[in-house]
């Protein structure tokens, strides 16, 4: 029996090594996808949008991929900068699901505006990686 409680602790860190390793990984396809999105990188965009994507806004719109895909990349929209804070990575096998807090900074008619907003992402491994597949914006409290 004592030999088999240092093998016990072991696993157990293996585990949480897994954990925190996929945990980053997760948090760093948002922020590739935060960098694609700032940079209108459609290519990138491409990779990181899952296919059967659903994109929800504050108004209860909804927008596909390549709707997407579209308002991201019009020259007429601008984000100069995304922050994305009290990021939480929860992940069930090859689906994760990542709650933070987003600020988009838009450029428009040359002002510029800060939209403070929450979101509830879903998040897919697959063969090219992670992919974002589900995003619901919602407007926090005041």
């Amino acid at each position: 029996m004592n030999k088999l409680i240092p093998i016990l602790f072991s696993a157990a860190a293996l585990l949480s090594a897994s954990d925190v390793r996929t945990d980053r990984e997760v948090l760093s396809a948002v922020n590739s996808f935060k960098q694609a999105v700032v940079a209108k990188d459609r290519p990138a965009l491409e990779r990181l949008l899952h296919p059967d994507l659903t994109y929800g806004h504050t108004d209860g719109h909804l927008e596909t991929k390549a709707q997407v895909l579209d308002r991201v990349t019009d020259p007429k929209v601008n984000y100069s900068a995304i922050d994305v804070s009290d990021a939480a990575v929860r992940v069930y096998g090859q689906v994760a699901l990542v709650t933070a807090k987003l600020a988009f900074h838009i450029k428009a008619n040359g002002a510029e505006s800060v939209a403070d907003l929450t979101a509830l992402d879903v998040w897919i491994k697959g063969p090219k990686g992670w992919q974002l597949a589900g995003r619901q914006l919602t407007r926090p409290p005041k």
